[in-house]
């Protein structure tokens, strides 16, 4: 008898050996730790769990203090930043993922600070699912409204409403939030949280930021005249805080003599007009107020000078200048002070101003140890004169503080002097185009 033709042969063998490739892939099951392992690796990454039925993409945005919430329209408005929304890290031990909100207090001036109906996030909904926030109404919010489009469900109204019921389908969460009107809540955080499936989803982080995180912090007191020495205790009273992105006010009865018209100034050809985050917090009648400012000034030189065209009263703290007393007030007059710092780099400053009324003037340049370059400091950098008169004395009677060309911005950069925020990134090219952080 013969034996099987080897193409017989061949085919049992591969009948064979696909018969034990099956025994071994259906007998083979991962370990529960495992299994656990990659659920951990899936949450610390931010990944959704999978047993959720509903995930979340933060928006990114931010707001000027402006009636419109652009830079191009912030001169002669609130000088600064007043919003910044951006994602939010989940944390370790769960995938949720979440949107923080930066939102300065809700002062009202000709308009009133607020995020309205703005879309901070995505959510995407895999299977019919139960929807609510449950926290109570954080403190230090005056509006806080949160709703989903299509269909409007509303899920917060300044406090937990009834949860909702969602199909499939992908939703655009949208906010109002306003903060309290008050000095007190800088710093403060809260959060609220999107349940989804009875599980916490999606976390919605409000905050205050503070003052030095867009810029310099500005105190605003009133005084009893003259003003004491050592400023902002017996003397004064505070009446609240703001927070700014240049050193520049200007209320004469002529125009500014820089014709800038950045976003962080205040001019106006009247006198006796504060800026409106100083006449929020007054209140009238406008006399006798003052300012303090605290941040941090970049200084790109060893030897600088610095320059106040003010009316009334100024002063500064700023590396080895160290005052003893208020410069005396002009009307407005020119005052110039040199100093040293250790090398470049960053310097915490301080400055001082009264107004006890009429006109307003402080504006505040820098420069080298000599020459005649001078730079008018902002968050985004600084406008630049190469030929500015550092002459002491009255402004209207030959003294300095005037630029005999045209002042041009320059970003920041190791060579340009500029305030520094602790949570904010200058622009490259514009002044008033850089992004507060959330």
């Amino acid at each position: 008898m013969k034996g099987p033709s080897t193409a017989a042969t061949f085919a049992v063998l591969l009948a064979v050996f696909a018969v034990v490739m099956f025994a071994l892939i259906y007998s083979y099951n991962p370990s529960r730790d495992e299994a656990q392992k990659e659920v951990s690796v899936m949450q610390s990454s931010g990944v959704r769990d999978p047993g959720c039925f509903c995930s979340f993409v933060a928006s990114t945005g931010k707001r000027f203090g402006s009636p419109d919430g652009t830079p191009a329209r912030g001169f002669n408005e609130l000088n600064g930043w007043v919003a910044a929304w951006g994602p939010l890290d989940p944390p370790a031990t769960c995938a949720c993922a979440g949107v923080k909100i930066a939102l300065m207090p809700g002062i009202s001036t000709s308009y009133t600070v607020e995020l309205n109906n703005v879309r901070i996030g995505t959510l995407t909904v895999s299977d019919t699912v139960s929807v609510s926030i449950t926290e109570p109404m954080p403190d230090f919010m005056q509006v806080a409204r949160i709703w989903l489009m299509p269909g409007g469900y509303v899920l917060y109204d300044n406090g937990p409403r009834p949860a909702v019921t969602l199909s499939p389908g992908t939703y655009q969460v949208y906010a109002t939030l306003r903060a309290a009107p008050r000095s007190d809540i800088y710093g403060r955080t809260a959060d609220l949280t999107i349940d989804c499936g009875n599980a916490p989803t999606v976390t919605i982080r409000l905050r205050v930021p503070n003052p030095n995180e867009w810029g310099l912090r500005a105190d605003i007191y009133r005084f009893t005249s003259p003003p004491q020495w050592p400023p902002w205790g017996a003397g004064y009273t505070y009446k609240g805080t703001w927070s700014v992105g240049a050193v520049y006010l200007w209320s004469d009865g002529i125009p500014d003599p820089t014709n800038i018209r950045s976003p962080y100034f205040t001019a106006y050809t009247t006198s006796e007009i504060p800026p409106k985050w100083v006449a929020y917090w007054i209140g009238t009648p406008y006399t006798y107020w003052a300012i303090r400012y605290t941040g941090n000034l970049y200084v790109p030189w060893s030897n600088f000078r610095v320059g106040f065209l003010h009316d009334d009263n100024v002063y500064i703290r700023l590396c080895s200048i160290n005052p003893s007393n208020w410069l005396p007030e002009g009307s407005p007059k020119f005052s110039r002070l040199s100093g040293t710092c250790t090398a470049p780099g960053t310097y915490s400053i301080e400055i001082g101003y009264t107004q006890w009324y009429a006109a307003i003037s402080e504006i505040f340049v820098i420069g080298p140890g000599d020459g005649n370059e001078a730079y008018i400091p902002t968050i985004d950098g600084a406008w630049y004169c190469p030929n500015f008169n550092w002459r002491p004395g009255y402004y209207y009677y030959g003294g300095g503080g005037r630029c005999y060309v045209t002042w041009s911005f320059v970003p920041a950069s190791p060579s340009v002097p500029h305030f520094r925020g602790t949570n904010y990134t200058p622009s490259s090219t514009v002044d008033g185009g850089g992004t507060p952080g959330p």
